[in-house]
């Protein structure tokens, strides 16, 4: 399924967090639903529950760690 990031934000609300990718993709993050939706134009959405105790460590830290991390051409 294609989503926007429009569609998303009038399914569910306002992000708590919005990640910018090196590809030029979001991710969506809502903590209180254990919910990370990745979103990219042209790609379809990706919709992902997590149990709340992994949402921080396992899910939000390594998206952060990759929005910060350099870009590297060849």
């Amino acid at each position: 399924m294609r989503l926007s990031e429009t569609e998303v934000r009038q399914r569910y609300a306002a992000p708590a967090e919005v990640s910018q990718q090196p590809d030029g993709g979001l991710v969506l993050l809502y903590p209180e639903q254990a919910l990370s939706i990745a979103v990219a134009k042209g790609r379809r959405g990706v919709l992902q529950y997590v149990a709340p105790v992994e949402f921080d460590k396992p899910l939000r830290a390594p998206l952060i760690a990759i929005a910060a991390a350099p870009v590297t051409t060849r």
